[in-house]
């Protein structure tokens, strides 16, 4: 589903539209049933390519959500669990690779840290698996905890789970973990849009968590122009998409809990 998502808010998946639409017309000739499809679809295209648009519908999603500040930990053994985001490889011509979070993991991982330094939790975990077996570039945890340890995280506060391929696998696999561990409070680092599935599956295997959004990276159009389409306003409009649609499948199949 996630790829389906992405792949329909990508410019491959708009000119894809294009390309049957043009066939459709080739087979049918002039399809009153097209026309009348067509306007409202690319209308809706447009509005959602639109990033203060897609920002603002996104907004309304993740309301109420705040920076984790110290005094959202009420003491005790504290857990911060970075949920993974992806990774990419780097290479050079000689064929050495370096393994890196991609920029979403990234500044899940700076805000990890950040919350490292205000309250010195007990445990960092970093998890995120390998999402396709013929893709090492899919991880997340490994890069996740080298970026740690380069902002200054301790080595052997970090544990790695790098079992799970999705949210609901990670809520799984680190939940077992965490049950393992007995924190007192547990921390979930990840973006704001996706906070909110995160938490619920992660209630639905018995564990409450304390948010901590991390920032999420956003391109500006060329010349500040962001009233134009871009790819920002896409990503922007399947994030949220593809977190709705998350939502409701986890709760039909039980792995979601509201509260």
């Amino acid at each position: 589903m996630t790829q389906l998502v992405d792949f329909v808010f990508s410019a491959p998946g708009i000119i894809c539209l294009v390309a049957v639409s043009l066939i459709w017309i080739r087979v049918r000739g002039q399809s009153t049933r097209l026309r009348k499809l067509a306007l409202p679809v690319v209308a809706a295209y447009v509005i959602v390519s639109i990033y203060p648009i897609s920002h603002a519908m996104a907004q309304l999603f993740v309301r109420g959500q705040q920076p984790f500040k110290a005094s959202d930990v009420s003491g005790g053994q504290v857990a911060v669990v970075l949920l993974g985001s992806g990774s990419y490889i780097a290479q050079d011509w000689d064929g050495r690779e370096l393994l890196l979070p991609n920029r979403a993991g990234a500044e899940r991982a700076v805000e990890a840290a950040r919350i490292y330094r205000l309250v010195q939790p007990k445990w960092v975990i970093t998890s995120g698996g390998q999402v396709y077996d013929d893709d090492p570039s899919s991880t997340s945890a490994e890069p996740a905890r080298d970026l740690l340890i380069q902002l200054g995280v301790p080595e052997a506060s970090i544990l790695i789970d790098n079992r799970a391929r999705n949210t609901h696998e990670e809520s799984v696999y680190v939940g077992q973990t965490l049950k393992t561990l007995g924190p007192d409070q547990v921390v979930i680092v990840t973006t704001d849009v996706h906070m909110r599935r995160a938490r619920g599956a992660f209630r639905a295997q018995g564990i409450d968590t304390i948010p901590a959004v991390a920032r999420r990276p956003h391109d500006r159009n060329p010349w500040g122009l962001d009233l134009l389409p871009s790819n920002s306003g896409l990503e922007e409009a399947s994030s949220l998409t593809r977190e709705v649609l998350g939502i409701v499948y986890y709760t039909l199949r039980g792995w979601y809990r509201w509260s």
